[in-house]
């Protein structure tokens, strides 16, 4: 026999023993077990409010609403598969010390479906600025899901003696949403 002839069998064959030896059966199954929960960040709401320039000491001062769209769970495919929402609010002013900031998330037929107070009993700076985090489980977005808008109404409890404040509340909002990807 040919050298040449047998070095290419043992190649062959060598070939052939590697090949089989690294190779296993593919589990295409794997797919279905894949799973992630990716976190979006969005603003909800940012904006500045003024104060007059003298609030007197009754009644407090409501300011008029300001209202945002909230469409970011809208999307069925974005609402079946949320697991979590932590919603961020701040507001923040200089010589204001006394307020609070109602948070109302509204559906379409303008019925309020959750309320969130801020005031001087949450995370409060001590000088201007007040900030409150609440999250809600799987079991709590719910209103979220319907929510087709929010409205933002800001009170100033009245100084006494009356004083001219002659401010701004700057007012910032942010969500956290986790979804299951699956």
């Amino acid at each position: 026999m040919n050298p040449k002839y047998l070095l290419k069998l043992a190649a062959v064959i060598l070939f052939c023993a590697l090949a089989n030896s690294c190779s296993s059966d593919l589990d295409f199954d794997q797919l279905n077990d894949f799973s992630a929960e990716p976190e979006i960040a969005a603003n909800l709401a940012y904006f500045e409010l003024a104060i007059p320039s003298s609030i007197s000491s009754l009644p407090p001062f409501t300011s008029t609403p300001v209202n945002a769209k909230f469409d970011i769970l809208r999307d069925a495919s974005v609402s079946n598969r949320l697991l979590e929402a932590t919603l961020f609010f701040e507001v923040e002013s200089i010589n204001v010390k006394k307020y609070e900031v109602i948070v109302e998330f509204k559906d379409d037929a303008d019925q309020i479906l959750e309320r969130i107070t801020i005031d001087q009993n949450d995370n409060f700076d001590g000088v201007n600025k007040l900030s409150k985090e609440v999250t809600y489980l799987k079991s709590d977005l719910d209103f979220l899901k319907l929510a087709t808008s929010i409205d933002f109404t800001a009170s100033i409890a009245p100084a006494s003696p009356p004083t001219v404040v002659n401010d701004t509340l700057k007012f910032r909002s942010s969500a956290i949403i986790k979804l299951a990807l699956q």
